[in-house]
């Protein structure tokens, strides 16, 4: 790894954003023309594959990343029910 100019390691970071449904708050018929279907349509369910995860943290470490930092998304449920 190399190091910056202070002498400490440097942070190569990869930002992983959990989840697809983040961005479609308004539903993703706003974005297509009319007729076209989305890729990724929002699901009720966390859509990240173990194998995938497998996969890219392997290519990462290959590229040099010592980091990633999750943006949880919808990969959390929070219950906010009043106490």
């Amino acid at each position: 790894m190399k190091q910056g100019v202070n002498g400490r390691m440097k942070k190569w970071t990869y930002l992983l954003h959990l989840g697809y449904n983040m961005w479609e708050d308004h539903g993703p018929d706003h974005r297509f023309a009319e007729g076209e279907k989305p890729k990724y349509p929002p699901r009720t369910y966390l859509r990240c594959e173990t194998p995938l995860w497998n996969e890219l943290l392997k290519r990462m470490v290959e590229a040099g990343i010592n980091m990633v930092v999750i943006d949880l998304g919808e990969g959390v449920k929070y219950n906010l029910k009043k106490a």
